[in-house]
């Protein structure tokens, strides 16, 4: 998946509002929950790089599994991580990473 079906996506399935935002350079995307983002994505970068709020444990297990997968980039490692798109997850994968992020700040 790129960018744009990322953004659809997740704007789609979980009803979040996106913004662009210049707290980061260069700027990323964020989608937001109960005003909490959930994901970041990069803008512009190949591969892609998504940003997903995670469970510190299931984060660390992910980092030590997962190459592709390191503590969230310019955000608090704890509560992030960062998965680039090299392919080595699946976009289901991707997807399930969203999906968790979701639940962390809907409920």
């Amino acid at each position: 998946m790129n960018e744009k079906d990322y953004q659809d996506y997740i704007e789609k399935e979980y009803g979040a509002t996106s913004k662009l935002s210049d707290l980061f350079d260069p700027p990323r995307r964020m989608f937001i929950v109960n005003d909490q983002p959930f994901v970041i994505l990069s803008v512009g970068k190949s591969p892609i790089r998504v940003h997903v709020r995670c469970d510190e444990l299931l984060g660390k297990k992910l980092i030590a599994e997962y190459e592709s997968i390191m503590a969230g980039h310019d955000l608090d490692p704890k509560h992030w991580i960062t998965v680039v798109g090299t392919q080595q997850l699946t976009d289901e994968q991707i997807k399930d990473l969203i999906r968790a992020a979701y639940h962390i700040v809907a409920s």
